[in-house]
């Protein structure tokens, strides 16, 4: 599935700014509601957003390329991995 990153205007320079307003999957766009992280390494650039479904994606961009993939997607209301259990 052909993946697209819509960045703000102001923030398309540095690698340690990114953050999206929307992606596309294929033909659906998601605006970004919000960026929860960011890390930059030599060769990739990882954002972690939260969707307009509720979904947290974490997108990778190759640095010499530009290119961007999905590296990592959670559904909503899916607890992260490694999170602690609450007891009722």
């Amino acid at each position: 599935m052909e993946l697209r990153v819509e960045l703000n205007d102001d923030e398309r320079g540095g690698r340690d700014r990114l953050s999206p307003r929307a992606i596309w999957l294929g033909e659906r766009r998601l605006a970004v509601l919000e960026v929860l992280d960011r890390w930059a390494g030599e060769d990739f650039d990882h954002v972690k957003i939260r969707a307009e479904d509720q979904g947290v994606y974490i997108l990778r961009r190759e640095a010499r390329s530009g290119l961007w993939a999905l590296a990592a997607y959670r559904a909503p209301g899916v607890p992260a991995a490694g999170a602690a259990k609450r007891a009722d």
